[in-house]
């Protein structure tokens, strides 16, 4: 059995409540998915050598693949410093290397693919 919406430019009421109940019926069983704002907790270890190299592993929440990490501002060569061989286990886990840096405690950001990001201030000291 067929059904026609249309009769000339008239919309059959039958058919507009059948598909008004079928968008509510998906609206309602389909749940959006929500990703948790992104959140810094703690990096380990929290120092390491100017020269850069030390392996750390940040905890938090709401990290993506493709997420970046820097580890402060450096003036003297343009712009943040950004981690290598970055790593994202999974939404609480990143690991990543240190990049070189001058000596001093700076702010470490995390930076999700869509400019979702997270500013730990004072987490890492270079030595």
């Amino acid at each position: 059995m067929s059904m026609r919406c249309y009769k000339g430019r008239r919309l059959n009421l039958l058919c507009l409540l059948v598909a008004m109940v079928i968008v509510s019926t998906v609206a309602h069983s389909t749940p959006i998915p929500r990703t948790p704002a992104t959140q810094i907790v703690s990096i380990v270890p929290n120092s390491g050598p100017a020269k850069g190299g030390t392996r750390v592993t940040i905890k938090g929440q709401g990290f993506a693949a493709g997420a970046t990490v820097a580890f402060g501002y450096a003036p003297a060569s343009g712009g943040y410093q950004y981690a290598t061989d970055v790593r994202v286990t999974n939404e609480t886990t990143i690991v990543a290397t240190t990049p070189a840096h001058e000596p001093g405690t700076v702010d470490l950001i995390v930076a999700n693919p869509g400019r979702q990001s997270e500013v730990m201030t004072a987490a890492f000291t270079y030595k």
